[in-house]
Formats: C-alpha cells, sequence, structure tokens
C-alpha cells in the first residue's frame, strides 16, 4: 500500500513539474488559516468527543486574496500514544451535495483498532451542511411534498 501511495505521490509531482515547466506558471499556495478547535453543535459528534471547527479558504483560488468561504470540520483525534501515532486519515464526503463531518467517526469502524492511530477528520463541502455560506440550487427544498 505505502508503494502505491508513494508512486501515486510522485506522478503527481512529476505531472505539476511538467506543468510549471511547460506553461511558466508557479503555484502559490494560498495562506491556511489556524483552525479553533471547540465544541460540536451536532449531538452525535460531541457524544463520540469529536471537536469541530472552521476553516477559510478562497471562494476562488486564482484569487487568494479576494473573497473567503468557510469550511466546517470536525475531527477525532488518535487514542494511541503519541509514539505509535501514523498522522491525519481526511474523509472525503463524495456526493455531490452532502455533508461529511459525520465521517470523522469512522476511525472506530476500522479492524483491530487500527484506526485508533489516526485523527480522523470529516468536512462539509463549500456551500454544503455547516460551511459558510451555505447553498440551495432547489427553492423550497425543505418545505412540504419534496
Amino acid at each position: 500500500m505505502r508503494r502505491v501511495v508513494a508512486s501515486v505521490a510522485c506522478i503527481a509531482l512529476i505531472a505539476v513539474g511538467v506543468q510549471m515547466v511547460s506553461d511558466g506558471s508557479s503555484i502559490a499556495a494560498p495562506q491556511v488559516s489556524a483552525i479553533d478547535w471547540g465544541r460540536c453543535s451536532d449531538v452525535f459528534l460531541g457524544e463520540v468527543g469529536a471537536r469541530c471547527g472552521m476553516l477559510e479558504v478562497p471562494l476562488d483560488y486564482d484569487d487568494p486574496a479576494g473573497a473567503q468561504i468557510r469550511i466546517a470540520l470536525a475531527r477525532v483525534r488518535h487514542t494511541v500514544p503519541e509514539a505509535e501515532y501514523q498522522g491525519v486519515m481526511l474523509v472525503n464526503p463524495g456526493g455531490p451535495g452532502g455533508s461529511g463531518s459525520i465521517y470523522s467517526v469512522l476511525g472506530q469502524f476500522v479492524p483491530d483498532d487500527a484506526g485508533a492511530a489516526y485523527d480522523w477528520i470529516g468536512f462539509d463541502p463549500r456551500g454544503v451542511g455547516s460551511s459558510r455560506p451555505a447553498l440551495s440550487c432547489i427553492p423550497r427544498y425543505f418545505g412540504p411534498d419534496r
């Protein structure tokens, strides 16, 4: 598995390098805002020990200094000693339109307690769930006769 991940990472880096050489552009990384982890408003997430926060990101990555939006995150921290900590599992909810904060609890379902070595982070994609601004393309979506 590590070889597959390493191979994919190498291919991605090569592709980015080729793209940069071919068009002369560079990749400007936006400033990353700190996440203030706190109590989750979702009762279930609170019961399982998740902490929630918001991450500010550019609305338009071609204009990183422009308008910002907030992505809602939920994190369940690792439970193993620091020496056994393996890193972060960022869980993508797929979609379109689905909230993903709840997926921060998936670590408890990994066999043989292997998920305990990771911090599990779920998120609500832009415009979905607790992320702000929230969007809806269907008027009266939550109205009667849905």
